[in-house]
């Protein structure tokens, strides 16, 4: 049978009928320390065994009632002298009931509390819930065309419903979105709102099928195609937004929602830096003409200016001890270049171009990241091979990587997603298991057993006084 509803507390245990009090009396000081410690109160897990106190109280009732002077039969002087004697109290009797009927009392009630099964309520451990954030750029998009707030507001407040309503005071929450690092929060606060803006790359979606587990939500604004076993998904839905799809230099190409038109945008920049030393004509002169081919502007410096490059493309950047180089296929590079070359610094980066030192170890020569192309030699001969396939190439790294115009969304992420969705997920593990020890049944059973076999002794005592008469 389940618990009471509802612990009560230790200080309410005084209203308790006085059998009860007692016996959680004989658990000890140290079993109601860890009572106190471990546990916010006192449930009962048979509360009908409360029933059997009518027991110890009517045996007490019993104990309480006067009791009738003996009857004698008259005629001799003796006897009368027996009755006189009877009729002054003596002091065991002016005492009460003996204590074999108070030790029966006390083995009742204990049996009687035992057998509701008294035990100790704990507070729920706390547990670890996971959100995992899409910050693709279509969460920045209003609900629908002129509406104020955003898909990501939408989510972010149904979220906070669902928490409220899953979520214990305790509970922590671990965010997680690709690019940023993890925050640990309460799950009434929210990650900063710079932590939760998309970024200035096109980021995609996270891969949602890695974190499905229990306790996970995953927070975005189109439910995933693939069902989840375990996660749950607060999505916020909405309506196709027209706007910027494209940009280059000066121009932004714009969707109306049924066809595109170029109008101008804010101008931009590109850049070229390098390290001290670097002897590397081609690249730069190579950057300088597809920016003008794209329309921005070109600069040796990405510092200064009205905006932050769109590109800067940096020469020198490896790391080692500088060692001969060579690479390429139809075209060919031929240099030196620092030996342990470049790696992305971000998880969206990608290695480009590898070559090879003159012991055939790999070096990592070309990193392309958002916004930024990391080219790792510091000298270079001039290039061989097929020069247009040379430039073709180069100019798809530098269109890879390029940052598109503050207002521009990808054409798939403005079209329409459909209502908002709220799915539960399953219940979060505890962060840690609260240790649990049994109840206080079997103590008290004891207890009651000792209190019985006490009473038995000594009512076995006082019945039977050896050398005693029958009219004593």
């Amino acid at each position: 049978m389940e618990p009471l509803a509802g612990p009560f507390s230790l200080s309410e245990a005084a209203q308790l009928p006085s059998g009860a009090v007692s016996g959680l009396s004989q658990l000890g000081p140290g079993a109601l320390a860890e009572l106190a410690q471990l546990g916010s109160g006192v449930a009962l897990a048979r509360p009908f065994g409360l029933l059997a106190l009518v027991l110890p109280l009517a045996l007490f009732l019993l104990a309480r009632r006067k009791r009738r002077p003996p009857v004698l039969a008259t005629g001799t002087f003796a006897l009368w002298r027996q009755v006189t004697s009877a009729a002054r109290p003596s002091a065991a009797r002016r005492a009460g009931a003996p204590p074999a009927v108070w030790l029966a009392i006390l083995a009742l009630s204990l049996g009687a509390v035992a057998l509701a099964g008294p035990r100790p309520v704990f507070e729920e451990p706390p547990r670890r819930w996971t959100v995992v954030v899409d910050r693709s750029p279509s969460m920045a998009l209003p609900l629908a065309p002129g509406r104020p707030g955003t898909r990501r507001d939408t989510a972010l407040a149904l979220l906070a419903d669902e928490l409220g309503r899953v979520a214990g005071p305790r509970d922590r929450v671990r965010w997680t979105a690709r690019g940023r690092e993890s925050l640990d929060l309460p799950p009434d606060a929210l990650p900063p709102r710079a932590w939760l803006e998309a970024p200035a790359w096109f980021q995609a979606e996270p891969d949602w099928r890695l974190s499905d587990e229990p306790g996970t939500f995953w927070l975005t604004d189109a439910p995933p195609e693939e069902e989840a076993l375990f996660a749950g998904c607060v999505a916020s839905g909405g309506e196709l937004v027209p706007g910027p799809i494209g940009s280059d230099g000066t121009t932004l190409l714009e969707w109306d929602g049924v066809q595109l038109r170029r109008r101008p945008g804010p101008a931009r920049r590109v850049a070229v830096v390098s390290a001290e030393g670097v002897r590397d004509a081609f690249l730069a002169d190579l950057l300088a003409a597809w920016a003008a081919e794209r329309g921005f502007g070109f600069g040796r410096s990405a510092e200064g200016g009205a905006s932050v490059p769109a590109l800067v493309l940096e020469l020198g950047a490896g790391d080692g001890d500088v060692v001969p180089f060579r690479a390429g296929g139809r075209w060919r590079i031929t240099g030196r270049a620092g030996s342990a070359g470049v790696l992305p610094a971000l998880e969206s980066g990608a290695v480009w171009l590898i070559g090879t030192d003159p012991a055939g170890a790999e070096i990592p020569l070309v990193v392309g990241e958002p916004g930024r192309v990391r080219v790792a030699w510091v000298e270079s001969e001039p290039p061989g091979g097929d020069a247009a396939a040379l430039a073709v190439a180069w100019s798809r790294l530098f269109e890879a990587w390029v940052l598109p115009a503050p207002e521009v969304v990808p054409l798939d992420e403005r079209r329409a997603v459909g209502p908002r969705t709220v799915r539960a997920a399953s219940p979060a593990a505890p962060v840690a298991a609260a240790p649990r020890p049994p109840g206080y049944d079997a103590w008290l059973a004891c207890a009651a057993a000792l209190a019985a076999l006490a009473a038995a002794s000594t009512a076995s005592g006082v019945v039977l006084r050896p050398g005693a008469s029958p009219g004593s």
